[in-house]
């Protein structure tokens, strides 16, 4: 009996967990387009030639356009945080 309670409550200590982290990933304040740009900007040198938001399943992704030495450079800005995800 013991067990099954305290599987119980690891389970609905979980659930609540994951719920939360979707709900923060769904209601965090969204960066600005200029705020992706200068996120985009420090990690690569360069000039900014476009920004685009993608709307994913997930939280609001940037996707900027730097110019690097005549190549074109795009990186992924997360649209939460302005952390970096990835440069191509």
């Amino acid at each position: 009996m013991r067990k099954y309670l305290t599987f119980l409550v690891i389970s609905a200590l979980m659930l609540g967990t994951l719920n939360a982290s979707a709900a923060d990933a769904k209601s965090c304040k969204v960066i600005s387009k200029s705020q992706a740009i200068a996120a985009a900007q420090r990690q690569v040198k360069g000039k900014a030639l476009s920004a685009t938001r993608i709307n994913s399943r997930g939280p609001a992704v940037y996707k900027v356009k730097i110019l690097v030495k005549g190549r074109v450079k795009t990186i992924n800005v997360d649209g939460c945080t302005a952390r970096v995800i990835r440069v191509n």
